[in-house]
């Protein structure tokens, strides 16, 4: 009803992105998709979503809350704004001490909004981590196969 008909929707890069094609109708169009005219069926699956939310951050608390009592380091792998927002969210700070990027442009910087280190992958052979939250599970093998190549025999943990 925006003004646009919709002509293409789908997800994309193994579910991560949905992508919209629409074209412009100079005018308000009718809906097309089925949940736009469920109000029911879109408050089910909002609330849905709250709930997968609320699991998997308490997955998350309580799974790095055990590796800081068992004394595990842990750094995160990605420095995007997943990462930001994994952070953030979850009100992490010395928990995890170093966030990890292959772009060398990034090592040594701080990642927004939390102060996180940014380091190099070479960094793991001296930190030796126990735990890699990976937050782009696309690039679990491609990650295993550097620390592999590090002689870092850390934990891969994908969050997705």
């Amino acid at each position: 009803m925006s003004g646009f008909n919709l002509e293409e929707l789908y997800l994309d890069y193994h579910g991560q992105y949905l992508i919209i094609i629409a074209r412009s109708n100079h005018g308000p169009t009718s809906a097309c998709l089925d949940l736009e005219d469920d109000m029911a069926l879109l408050n089910q699956a909002v609330n849905e979503f709250r709930q997968t939310c609320s699991r998997k951050m308490d997955y998350w608390i309580n799974t790095i809350d055990e590796f800081v009592r068992d004394g595990k380091r842990i750094v995160m792998w990605g420095s995007g704004s997943k990462a930001v927002a994994f952070l953030t969210s979850l009100k992490l700070s010395d928990e995890i001490e170093y966030v990890v990027d292959i772009n060398p442009y990034r090592h040594g910087k701080f990642l927004l909004g939390t102060g996180h280190e940014i380091v190099s992958p070479e960094f793991l052979k001296q930190y030796r981590p126990h735990k890699v939250i990976v937050m782009n599970p696309v690039y679990c093998d491609e990650i295993r196969q550097e620390l592999d190549r590090l002689n870092v025999a850390a934990d891969l943990l994908a969050c997705d």
